[in-house]
């Protein structure tokens, strides 16, 4: 079997990795660029209410898939993929531009038992790939992080 490019979710199920799909409009987006380092004590506010909100949002992810998956045990080791979806094609598109957003839903996917930690002691390499499909409605990301397993290489 053909290793997974991360263009067919599906695909990627069969090939033995966990695909969990966020889907973000403009506002619960926080990007590494633009208007971000704006210092106001009510932009640090909202923010602050983002960043949680998408804690949150993780930790259900987590909770759900460990809920359809009985005998769900911790990733102990993995390889994750950020494969982020714009809402039309972006040729000069900048994907890790997306890690502030992911962030707290990593928090949220670690306090909701996905992996002990998300430290590089479990979570071996992280890459953010922009695929060739999108989501196709305006003003709509979607996230879907592919969990590779690794298999047979201890925690370091």
């Amino acid at each position: 079997m053909m290793a997974p490019t991360h263009e067919d979710p599906d695909f990627c199920r069969e090939c033995g990795e966990t695909v969990l799909s966020l889907d973000l409009t403009e506002r619960q987006r926080l990007v590494a660029n633009g208007s971000q380092m704006t210092v106001s004590a009510g932009a640090r506010a909202a923010r602050k209410d983002a960043k949680n909100a998408l804690k949150e949002r993780g930790y259900h992810l987590a909770r759900n898939h460990i809920a359809r998956h009985p005998g769900f045990t911790p990733f102990r080791r993995c390889d994750v993929a950020y494969v982020v979806l714009y809402p039309r094609r972006q040729p000069n598109a900048d994907p890790d531009n997306f890690f502030p957003t992911l962030k707290p839903v990593v928090d949220g996917l670690t306090i909701g038992g996905l992996w002990p930690d998300d430290s590089s002691r479990y979570i071996r390499q992280r890459t953010f790939l922009q695929p060739r499909r999108t989501t196709g409605k305006t003003g709509l990301w979607r996230i879907e992080i592919h969990i590779i397993p690794i298999e047979g290489e201890e925690e370091s």
